[in-house]
């Protein structure tokens, strides 16, 4: 008797399954789970949108503009990526030619450069040596 009443229990899944596909009527076995005094019997059907809906006429056309597109918009990179590298040349020559302490310019005389090579300007290496005087004479970036 339980094999049938199982049997019985699965045919009337599937077919609120089936009505729920095809019907949009919410399974009634679900509704005892789910007491939601709000929720809808039957889901509104969608209507069909005329945006979705475009027609091509010619193709080809816009193939070309595509790749007229693309064409433009690889331009337009390259020109980002140019203007990106002459930043970051001018960065680097601007590191190079300023003291890394007080961010300011090198005038031609006005730094000093250690062993190691770094480049550091007479005013910031004569106050470290006066404030530092166990470390001073080390290069600031290296310490």
């Amino acid at each position: 008797m339980e094999d049938i009443d199982l049997f019985i229990k699965r045919l009337q899944e599937e077919q609120e399954i089936k009505d729920f596909l095809e019907k949009n009527i919410y399974p009634k076995s679900l509704s005892k789970c789910l007491a939601n005094p709000y929720r809808m019997e039957k889901f509104p059907e969608l209507k069909p949108s005329k945006a979705l809906e475009f027609k091509v006429e010619n193709i080809e056309n816009i193939d070309v503009n595509i790749k007229s597109t693309f064409d433009k918009l690889n331009q337009f990179e390259n020109q980002i990526k140019e203007l990106i590298e002459r930043e970051n040349e001018e960065k680097r020559e601007h590191r190079e030619n300023s003291c890394p302490i007080c961010l300011e310019e090198f005038k031609p005389t006005s730094y000093f450069m250690p062993p190691c090579g770094h480049k550091i300007c007479l005013h910031c290496f004569t106050r470290n040596m006066i404030k530092n005087q166990s470390t001073g004479g080390y290069c600031f970036l290296c310490r």
